[in-house]
Order: C-alpha cells, then structure tokens, then sequence
C-alpha cells in the first residue's frame, strides 16, 4: 500500500504517496476502520478508477462510430 524506503539511514516515504498515507491516516483514526478495511477500500477504489477509465475508452470509441 505505502513503499517505505531507507535512504542513508533514514525511513522515508515518497512524496507521491503522502497523500495516499494522509488518507489512510484518516481511514485509521477519524473514521476508526482498521488495517485490513483500509486494504479492502484500496483495491475497491483501485477497481473503480479502472472501470471509470475503461468507461472513457469505450465512450471516446463509441463516437467514432456515431
């Protein structure tokens, strides 16, 4: 979910992913859903993004043909 790297002695995580981890953070504390409900709701919205994705595909092909 978050790539945790060492760098020189240090624990870092990338700047691209700090906002995944601040809405885990989130999910943890505010909303008090635990480790494995915040995996589940990662693969769903994962799952979802590449739906939205594939449903623009297939409108954007579906105009060639109107």
């Amino acid at each position: 979910m978050i790539e945790i790297r060492s760098v020189e002695e240090a624990t870092v995580i990338d700047a691209e992913q700090l906002q995944q981890l601040e809405k885990f953070i989130r999910f943890y504390y505010e909303l008090d859903i635990n480790l494995e409900g915040i995996e589940t709701i990662t693969h769903l919205l994962q799952r979802l993004n590449a739906m939205r994705d594939e449903i623009t595909v297939l409108r954007n092909k579906l105009r060639l043909y109107e």
